[in-house]
């Protein structure tokens, strides 16, 4: 039977919340304040980097080829539907039907199937680029997907390697460390497809999960540590923004020191909400909302990139209301989508093959035993559960 630590679920909760707070006040606008710059910065420092934190917390070698299944099943599957939706959707719009759900993103077919292929977090010029298809455009929040899909399958063959070669923790350290600097140089030079560069660089936020695992540091900690982890995190803030769907970062040090912090910070923040509200309302939401983290996701993609009713809603408000009240309403907007699909996919066939196919298999694949979940709390709890 597969048992599930609860507070994992729970940072998994807070993390998918801030990515929705977050792309709701961007587009309020309030980024054209120094404070709602500084909000923004905030959320940004470890709103992404505490999912791949929190796979490095839950490593367990695998082999290649079940590394590269479980990814595809897990990771692509999702994001191959959503951007199904995505161009059945602007092929629909395009031909006037269904106008008032679909948006028209189409260009042209090579043009859509390169925007798949690159899965791209920010329109930028690439090595594909020319006159005729312009700069590719961004999939949306979804290309999260694709890039912790190179992360998961890179980390487990370093550790792998790591492992078969007997390596030292400072060699390992080196390693880890070799590859995100090479991950930055690429961000540098290269428009990578699946935004590898930043796959590359996040192997330090996996690498820091391991860590916190293996050394049981979430027992031993001192809360002088948390104090000089939020104080990095406020640095990283104050910086800039350390946007990973680009790899861009006012300081690259400072960031990925900022992400591990904060990640450690949110880690025992949901250890103290389990520990003393147990199975109240707030904790199984928080559950609920990160065992469908992915689902949530995709959703909150499609709302930006796929539905017309975000800009609906933003060229009725943005001209009515002040930034900090539209940031309000759009955040409250943006959460009802993805919240009704984590009640409404789970009944719908075939596409919760492909939002949940953990639990939803396809006909050919083998059926999944022992579903039920046991709530257990330890924070080094050796327990089973999945790195994403």
């Amino acid at each position: 039977m597969k048992k599930r630590i609860v507070w994992i679920d729970i940072v998994r909760g807070i993390a998918i919340i801030f990515v929705i707070i977050g792309h709701g006040l961007q587009n309020s606008g309030i980024q054209q304040f120094a404070w709602g710059a500084f909000l923004v910065n905030f959320i940004f420092a470890f709103h992404l980097p505490v999912f791949f934190v929190a796979s490095g917390y839950l490593y367990k070698s695998k082999s290649i080829k079940k590394s590269l299944k479980s990814g595809f099943n897990n990771l692509l599957l999702p994001y191959l539907f959503s951007v199904a939706i995505i161009i059945l959707g602007s092929l629909l719009a395009k031909h006037k039907l269904l106008t008032n759900i679909f948006a028209n993103n189409w260009v042209s077919l090579p043009s859509m199937f390169i925007r798949v292929a690159y899965a791209a977090g920010q329109s930028m010029e690439s090595v594909v680029s020319n006159q005729h298809y312009g700069p590719i455009p961004p999939v949306g929040v979804i290309w999260f997907l694709p890039c912790m899909f190179i992360a998961v399958v890179l980390f487990n063959l370093l550790m792998r390697l790591a492992d078969r070669y007997q390596m030292a923790e400072f060699s390992r350290v080196s390693l880890i460390l070799l590859v995100t600097a090479l991950g930055i140089l690429i961000h540098k030079r290269i428009f990578m497809p699946w935004t590898a560069d930043s796959a590359l660089i996040s192997q330090s936020f996996f690498y820091f999960g391991y860590i916190v695992k293996k050394y049981r540091i979430l027992e031993t900690l001192s809360s002088s540590y948390y104090v000089g982890s939020i104080s990095i995190w406020l640095l990283s803030a104050k910086l800039g923004m350390f946007q990973l769907s680009s790899g861009n970062a006012p300081d690259y040090l400072v960031g990925i020191v900022a992400g591990c912090g904060s990640s450690l910070v949110i880690f025992k923040a949901s250890i103290l909400i389990f520990k003393f509200l147990g199975a109240k309302k707030l904790v199984l939401f928080l559950q609920k909302i990160g065992q469908g983290s992915l689902l949530i996701m995709c959703f909150h993609s499609l709302d930006g990139t796929g539905f017309v009713f975000l800009g609906h809603l933003m060229s009725y408000f943005s001209t009515r209301y002040a930034s900090w009240l539209l940031a309000i309403i759009l955040i409250l907007y943006r959460l009802i989508i993805p919240m009704l699909a984590l009640v409404i996919i789970p009944h719908v066939p075939f596409a919760r093959n492909f939002y949940d196919n953990r639990r939803y298999q396809f006909f050919w694949q083998h059926s999944i035993k022992g579903n039920k979940s046991n709530l257990i709390f330890s924070p080094n709890s050796k327990m089973k559960h999945h790195m994403f």
